[in-house]
């Protein structure tokens, strides 16, 4: 298992992404502490990308974790419905590949392309467009080289407490309705083909929500490491109820 980021690792990247105004199109990065929502992501990819790879970013999205792996070197594909993202448009190792809707489940790569096939809160998504989580992971299984890792972060927990409270008190809009257990994902990938190497929980305090807070609060240095202890804490004591669920499956030779 990885062992933790230092907190000024992280603080590094954020500071360098706000200088290129990447706040503008990723709310997630609108203060440091909503940010670190990724630090568990940004743990585990760091022990397991390596230069000269060649790294999908499925569902990239708003491109905020393909600006971390190429703020790594690392050479990086990314592959979402949307259009290219603009802060990304220039940078020389990020190539990316727009999906058609209508073969949501498809991708366009050759077999055995990458060594490391990435998903950010993606898989648990895949139904909205047609998909499914099984034949989206035979998919990724085939665009992988032969002892290619998938590397899967904020997969919603069955049993988390932020959601539930959330909708009882009625603080959010979003709630995911494909939630999953460690069995489900034991499951899912050794249908596929995959070998689970591990697995874990992660983000025990919401996130997002705090974007809504003062900015004299969320940018106040004693709260950010006050806020981490307490979320170390509780993850470490009542992981059960963590948020999301990141796991590392490699393809079964």
């Amino acid at each position: 298992m990885s062992s933790r980021l230092p907190l000024s690792t992280v603080l590094s990247f954020f500071t360098e992404s706000q200088r290129i105004g990447i706040q503008v199109h990723v709310l997630q990065f609108e203060n440091f502490l909503t940010m670190l929502q990724y630090r568990k992501t940004y743990e585990v990819t760091l022990h397991s990308v390596k230069r000269g790879m060649k790294v999908l970013d499925w569902g990239c999205g708003n491109g905020h974790f393909s600006y971390f792996l190429t703020r790594q070197n690392i050479d990086t594909t990314g592959f979402s419905f949307n259009t290219n993202p603009i802060f990304l448009e220039h940078e020389p190792l990020f190539h990316f590949t727009q999906g058609d809707p209508d073969e949501s489940t498809a991708l366009p790569f050759a077999d055995s392309t990458f060594d490391i096939v990435f998903s950010i809160g993606v898989l648990e998504h895949v139904y909205e467009t047609g998909g499914s989580e099984e034949r989206s992971l035979q998919e990724i299984r085939r665009v992988l080289k032969s002892g290619g890792r998938f590397l899967c972060f904020h997969l919603p927990n069955k049993y988390q407490w932020i959601e539930p409270l959330g909708k009882f008190l009625g603080l959010t809009e979003h709630f995911h309705d494909r939630k999953y257990t460690h069995r489900n994902i034991q499951q899912l990938t050794q249908q596929a083909g995959f070998q689970v190497e591990e697995i874990g929980r992660y983000n025990f305090f919401p996130r997002n929500q705090l974007r809504f807070l003062p900015i004299w609060f969320k940018q106040n240095t004693l709260v950010i490491h006050s806020f981490e202890f307490m979320e170390w804490l509780f993850s470490r004591l009542l992981p059960w109820f963590c948020t999301n669920y990141y796991f590392i499956a490699q393809v079964k030779k």
